[in-house]
């Protein structure tokens, strides 16, 4: 029994070597050839310390049981770890810089803001941070204006309670702590 799966793990070696040689010239992020590497790499050191001990322990059943349960064990966790947790990694990654590039747009944002303002020469107060003497404006522009602030105003707080609402819904992710 145990012959019959190290044989069809063997070949599934085999194969996962020949797809892994195909596959060499996808992208990084899509690539994962050298990560099929290692694995094989941990699966033939498991195998050639594995192997010894199961025909030395062969007659004792406690420790033949032991040994191809650590064995078995051992190969699915490299597997498991070396497949994974480099995807875990990237997509923390790309989280970090997903939320970098937000705040940079924020700040270009607020940068051509605060360069809009400058350029038209207007006076602000500091009770609504609107335009108040400005002369080139009409009244009718400034009421649109002061209009306009309020529902961007109104929108942003929205958008920041529903932010707010997302980020206490969302479950606990290892991967961002």
């Amino acid at each position: 029994y145990f012959w019959t799966l190290a044989s069809i793990n063997f070949a599934m070696v085999l194969l996962a070597n020949f797809q892994a040689y195909q596959s060499r010239h996808l992208s990084v992020e899509f690539s994962e050839s050298e990560h099929v590497a290692m694995i094989m790499a941990a699966v033939l050191q498991a195998l050639v310390i594995g192997i010894p001990l199961v025909v030395i322990v062969e007659r004792n059943p406690i420790s033949l049981f032991v040994v191809k349960s650590l064995l078995v064990f051992i190969i699915c966790f490299t597997f498991l770890l070396v497949m994974f947790i480099p995807k875990m990694l990237h997509l923390k990654e790309a989280r970090i810089e997903a939320k970098k590039k937000a705040e940079r747009i924020a700040e270009a944002r607020k940068r051509d803001t605060a360069f809009q303002l400058r350029r038209s020469e207007t006076t602000l107060t500091e009770e609504d941070g609107l335009a108040v003497h400005h002369p080139k404006l009409e009244q009718d522009e400034l009421r649109s204006l002061k209009a306009a602030l309020d529902e961007a105003n109104d929108r942003e707080k929205e958008l920041r309670q529903r932010i707010a609402r997302l980020v206490e819904e969302q479950p606990d992710n290892p991967c961002d702590k």
